[in-house]
């Protein structure tokens, strides 16, 4: 077995006053958050939505679509909050959409632009939208980097037909952007329409690849400048409970969940929980990089040992129930994604101005993975 070694890269410094690694750690985790106004009125418990093709016809439809998408990535309210100039902010309008780059994605692939809908008295109204695209990779490196450049300026025309792939080529779905109505940003149609491309991968015989954005460390850098890219995925914070006895029966029941999914093919055996005591020294340790590192060199040995790789960020926010300091990449986490990695085992697929215009991103991109496939470990078939 190849082993996913995940020393610290270039710019984590550990247990030295005045790093970039102890200046996460005195983070605060407090910062504003606006959001743009809803476009439509609060769903009721009730209601769910229901996923279908994206309507290239309906123009009100395809209206809607746009509202929601540039309102879910160009809040410029909280650009401002955030400490982000008028300058930056006018780059970041570079995101919005238009109709017709919707149309040429639904030509290049219609059943991989995805709209989730609710049945209102008044019809049926768009509230979230899946982007998605087929591509065939061999190895980490035919992962493309640049947004515009893997995604042909929007227009998804890389897409493969999934039943064209050759023998010994990964089928890959990629997920460019899901957006939803910004009164449920980081809510539960946010995750459902995520778990719906996660399931239209697995029906289609692909593994789900979210070609992400890192979109808390554009604010976080101006936090904390000094900070870089790899000690920023290497980052976590504490569980938000501060209910002990809630907060284990979360985490018990979490690793439930994770035992039985397809990511923790990457184990040797099931994961099994800390004890009480060393879960709630890991789960309330203070923001930053040294929770996984200190972890790591007190447990890496013993971790190797039980679960046979070295232990990795994910690993750690697995098995420690804390969360990833980046909202985006802990919405996939939690999901169950992990990152990609080399044959040497660090974190790949990581692409510094990768989308300029995303500012919130510092113009990063980062690619994850939901579904286990030997060549995202670094172990080639």
């Amino acid at each position: 077995m190849v082993l996913r070694a995940e020393t610290p890269p270039k710019g984590i410094a550990v247990d030295h006053s005045g790093t970039s690694g102890s200046a996460s750690n005195s983070a605060s985790s407090n910062a504003p958050r606006i959001r743009a106004p809803p476009l439509i009125e609060r769903p009721t418990a009730r209601e769910t939505l229901r996923f279908g093709r994206m309507n290239a016809s309906d123009t009100r439809e395809m209206e809607r679509l746009v509202a929601i998408y540039d309102a879910a990535w160009c809040n410029e309210g909280l650009l401002r909050k955030q400490g982000f100039s008028e300058a930056e902010i006018e780059r970041a309008s570079g995101l919005k959409i238009n109709i017709d780059l919707l149309k040429a994605q639904c030509a290049a692939f219609p059943d991989g632009q995805i709209v989730g809908r609710l049945e209102r008295d008044d019809g049926i109204v768009p509230v979230s939208m899946l982007s998605t695209f087929v591509m065939a990779i061999q190895e980490p490196q035919d992962i493309l980097p640049g947004y515009a450049n893997i995604t042909s300026d929007r227009t998804f025309a890389r897409h493969v037909d999934p039943s064209s792939l050759a023998n010994g080529q990964t089928g890959v779905l990629y997920c460019v952007s899901i957006a939803t109505d910004p009164q449920f940003q980081g809510k539960v149609f946010a995750l459902n329409t995520l778990t719906y491309g996660i399931g239209l991968a697995a029906s289609k015989g692909l593994a789900a690849v979210p070609y992400s954005a890192p979109r808390g460390f554009g604010a976080y850098r101006r936090r904390f400048p000094e900070i870089e890219i790899m000690t920023y995925l290497h980052t976590t914070k504490p569980v938000k409970d501060h209910d002990l006895a809630k907060s284990s029966e979360r985490y018990m029941k979490r690793l439930a969940e994770l035992n039985e999914a397809d990511t923790t093919k990457v184990y040797s055996k099931k994961l099994e929980p800390l004890s009480f005591e060393l879960f709630c020294a890991e789960a309330y340790a203070p923001e930053g990089f040294s929770a996984y590192s200190e972890f790591r060199s007190r447990y890496g040995n013993w971790f190797k040992q039980q679960y046979g790789h070295e232990l990795t960020i994910v690993d750690y926010i697995r098995l420690s129930g804390r969360q990833h300091v980046d909202p985006v990449m802990n919405m996939h986490i939690q999901f169950g994604a992990d990152f990609i990695y080399d044959q040497s085992g660090r974190i790949t697929c990581v692409f510094r101005n990768s989308r300029p215009e995303d500012v919130s991103a510092d113009g990063y991109n980062v690619v994850l993975t939901y579904h286990h496939r030997s060549i995202f470990t670094g172990k080639q078939q």
